[in-house]
C-alpha cells in the first residue's frame, strides 16, 4: 500500500542538514500585518526561499485542496506508457511546454544527464488565451480542475506581489515567483557565502516559495534568487518516487528583464550591466542550454545559468 500524505511528510529524516527557511503566514499577509510583511521582505532578500503557511486562510486552503487533486493527476500521468507520454515531447520544435523524459537534459557542465520526468502545462492554453496544445486525454479531461488550480495560485501570488512591491516602495507590478509543493525531500539549496548544500524539509500545510531571475532583475539585486538543485530523497525516502507540483509565474514574453525605476530600486547604483534580454529570450536560453540536443559543453552550461549564479547585493 502506498504511504499516505501524512506518512510521506513524517518519513523525512531528522539527521540531515536542512535549510533555515522562515514560515510566512498567508493569513497574516491578507490581514495587512505589518510585521509579517517585513518578515516576507527579509526572507526575500536573504535566501529567496521561504515556507508559506496556507492554513486558516480561504484562498490558501483552496490552493491546498487543489494541490491534493494535482498530485493525484501527477501520479496518473506518469503512470501512462512511455510511448504515450513521448507523443507530447515538443523539444524538437523549440517549445518549453510538453513532456520531457529522463536523460533529456543535463545537470552540469560535464553533460551529466538528469533522472527526472517533467510535463509542463501552458497556463494560456488551459485558460483558452492561446491555441490548445496536443495533450493526452487525462489532461484534456481535467482542464476545468487545472484552470481552478491556476486561479488559486494566482490569488496567492497577488498577495505576495502586492506586499513585496509595497516593501520596495513601488506600485503593484508584475513580478516572478515559484510556488512549489513537495511531500518527499530532495530539494536542496546552497546556503549563501558557503559551499553547503542542505535539504528543504517539506512541511504540511505549506508551500515552498522561491524567487526567480525576474525578481532579481526588477529589484536591481535587492531581492535574491538562490542556487538550488534536486537530488535523491534522504534516508528511508530514497526508495520513494518523488512527485512535485511547480507553478511558475513569469512576466509576459516581451517584457525586458531589467530594473524597475523608482522606490528602493532607484537607490541602487547601476553597475553598467546591459539589460536588454526579454523574457522570451531568457526562457529560450535557460531551456535550450540544458537540453541534450543543444548542449555544447561547459560554455553552453554556463550560458544557461541565471542570476542565482551571480553575487548579489546586501540590502
Amino acid at each position: 500500500m502506498a504511504p499516505t500524505r501524512e506518512e510521506l511528510f513524517t518519513s523525512f529524516p531528522d539527521d540531515v542538514a536542512t535549510a533555515p527557511l522562515v514560515t510566512i503566514s498567508l493569513r497574516k499577509l491578507d490581514s495587512d500585518d505589518a510585521q509579517e510583511k517585513e518578515r516576507l521582505f527579509e526572507a526575500s532578500k536573504s535566501l529567496g526561499f521561504f515556507y508559506l503557511d496556507m492554513r486558516d486562510c480561504a484562498h490558501g486552503e483552496a490552493l491546498l485542496k487543489g494541490s491534493d487533486d494535482m498530485f493525484d493527476l501527477n501520479e496518473k500521468f506518469y503512470d501512462l506508457p512511455l510511448e504515450e507520454k513521448t507523443k507530447y515531447d515538443f523539444a524538437a520544435k523549440g517549445m518549453y511546454f510538453g513532456y520531457k523524459g529522463m536523460g533529456a537534459e543535463v545537470i552540469d557542465g560535464k553533460g551529466t544527464k538528469d533522472k527526472n520526468e517533467i510535463y509542463n502545462i501552458s497556463k494560456d492554453d488551459i485558460l483558452s488565451i492561446s491555441d490548445p496544445l496536443p495533450a493526452p486525454a487525462l489532461i484534456t479531461n481535467n482542464r476545468p480542475n487545472l484552470a481552478s488550480y491556476i486561479y488559486a495560485n494566482n490569488a496567492v501570488l497577488t498577495t505576495l506581489f502586492t506586499s513585496l512591491a509595497a516593501s520596495l516602495q513601488l506600485p503593484p507590478s508584475a513580478f516572478s515567483l515559484t510556488i512549489l509543493f513537495n511531500r518527499v525531500g530532495g530539494l536542496q539549496v546552497l546556503l549563501p557565502n558557503t559551499s553547503d548544500w542542505v535539504y528543504v524539509r517539506p512541511m504540511p500545510g505549506c508551500a515552498i516559495i522561491n524567487l526567480g531571475d525576474a525578481m532579481v532583475k526588477f529589484s536591481a539585486g535587492i531581492l535574491r534568487s538562490n542556487m538550488h538543485r534536486v537530488v535523491a530523497p534522504p534516508g528511508t525516502q530514497e526508495n520513494l518516487v518523488r512527485y512535485s507540483l511547480v507553478y511558475f509565474s513569469r512576466p509576459e514574453y516581451d517584457v525586458k528583464m531589467k530594473r524597475i525605476e523608482g522606490g528602493l530600486v532607484g537607490r541602487v547604483a547601476n553597475d553598467g550591466e546591459v539589460e536588454d534580454e526579454s523574457t522570451r529570450e531568457w526562457l529560450k536560453r535557460r531551456h535550450q542550454g540544458r537540453k541534450v540536443q543543444f548542449f555544447k559543453g561547459a560554455e553552453s552550461w554556463e550560458g544557461a545559468m541565471g542570476t542565482e549564479a551571480k553575487p548579489q547585493i546586501a540590502a
